[in-house]
C-alpha cells in the first residue's frame, strides 16, 4: 500500500491507497491526502476529500471548509460538503 500511495501513476489509485494507510492507523497516508486534495486534478481532489472526510478531524473539516470557498468543480463541491457533513456529525457526537 504505501508503495501504491507514492508511486502510482493513477491518482486515484493513491487516494484509495492513502486512506487504507491511514485506516491502519500510520499517518503517513493523511499527509498524501492533504497533498492530493490541493492536486489540480480535480478526480484527486475529490477522493482526497471523500477520504479526508471519513477519516479527519478539526484540522481537516477548517481546511475543506477554505478548499470550499474556491473550489470550481461542482463535483469537487459536492465531495467537499459530503466530508464536511461527515466532520460535522462526529463533532455533534
Amino acid at each position: 500500500l504505501r508503495n501504491s500511495m507514492n508511486q502510482d501513476v493513477s491518482l486515484a489509485v493513491r487516494a484509495v491507497a492513502a486512506a487504507a494507510v491511514w485506516r491502519k492507523g500510520e499517518p503517513s497516508g493523511r499527509e498524501i491526502l492533504r497533498d492530493l486534495a490541493r492536486n489540480p486534478d480535480w478526480l484527486a481532489r475529490a477522493l482526497a476529500a471523500r477520504y479526508l472526510g471519513e477519516l479527519g478531524s478539526g484540522w481537516e473539516y477548517r481546511e475543506l471548509m477554505r478548499a470550499l470557498d474556491t473550489e470550481q468543480n461542482e463535483l469537487v463541491q459536492a465531495e467537499l460538503c459530503g466530508a464536511l457533513l461527515r466532520l460535522q456529525s462526529r463533532k455533534d457526537k
